[in-house]
């Protein structure tokens, strides 16, 4: 998202502070894809099968060891009188820019039920949660710390006006049939990352002679996927696969298309696979 909306409410991270990060980080990253025992142990520490929490792992893991950040903060309940009140990610200082930043961080999938820039039409695979619910929670949580509690954990740490901040990502999904005019969610960054969707009775008419399929569990929904070609199926075994998924339980399913390339199959597209029933 590139903003909520409300000016002065908070602010998002935007495309050129990721890309100035992302260029300061390459020796930290290409060290870290030569050995990843550090982060592997970092995530196997904090396992968990919840996506968001697995998301914000990653993230301390980077604020950590990145020269740029000081981690000042993270994961602190805010109670009074033995009830949690609210909680803040992290408060980091960025010390290129000098600022103290308290950011609430979110990883987040949300489906069009409409083809509507209207928060309320892009729901998540489970349908409890829709983009402006969690928009709107965003306001409170990054409010926190203009409470009384909040502004005395800050007093205790002598942490000075943590500007609140906002990194969301994930990504969009529209339904096949709308890809051609599809329309985004109001607010949103133009280069979000996007996907489709169908109802598990639409998956055949996705069928493809070129393509082969896999599916993702939630670890591996952070980015694109490399498959071996052991790992892949044609679309009747996909088909197979999600008939029999559907028949034991309601949860949503991500697949990814596969395409060849140089020896390899590399993720072409993802999308949702939705029981016939969703979003109701």
């Amino acid at each position: 998202m590139s903003e909520h909306g409300y000016r002065g409410v908070y602010q998002t991270l935007d495309d050129g502070w990721f890309d100035d990060v992302l260029e300061e980080s390459q020796v930290f990253l290409i060290a870290l894809d030569n050995d990843p025992s550090e982060l592997k142990n970092w995530l196997e520490a904090s396992s968990t099968r919840l996506l968001g929490i697995r998301f914000e792992s990653m993230l301390a893991f980077f604020f950590k060891n990145h020269p740029r950040f000081q981690v000042l903060a993270k994961n602190v309940q805010l109670e009074s009188d033995g009830q949690t009140l609210g909680e803040i990610d992290f408060i980091i200082k960025d010390l290129t820019q000098g600022k103290v930043l308290h950011i609430e961080a979110a990883c987040k999938f949300y489906l069009s039920s409409k083809n509507s820039p209207q928060w309320g039409c892009w729901v998540g695979p489970n349908p409890h949660d829709t983009l402006k619910l969690k928009m709107d929670k965003l306001v409170d949580q990054l409010a926190v710390t203009k409470t009384e509690q909040g502004k005395r954990f800050l007093d205790d740490e002598r942490i000075s006006h943590p500007e609140p901040t906002l990194l969301m990502k994930g990504s969009f999904h529209h339904h096949y049939s709308n890809l051609a005019m599809a329309k985004r969610p109001k607010f949103s960054n133009p280069c979000y990352n996007s996907g489709w969707w169908c109802h598990q009775r639409e998956l055949n008419e996705l069928d493809n002679p070129h393509l082969l399929w896999a599916k993702l569990d939630k670890k591996s929904w952070l980015c694109p996927q490399i498959i071996a070609h052991q790992e892949t199926l044609d679309f009747i075994e996909i088909q197979n696969s999600v008939s029999l998924h559907f028949s034991e339980n309601k949860r949503s399913l991500l697949l990814i298309c596969l395409i060849q390339e140089d020896g390899l199959w590399i993720e072409h597209s993802r999308g949702f696979i939705v029981n016939n029933s969703w979003p109701d």
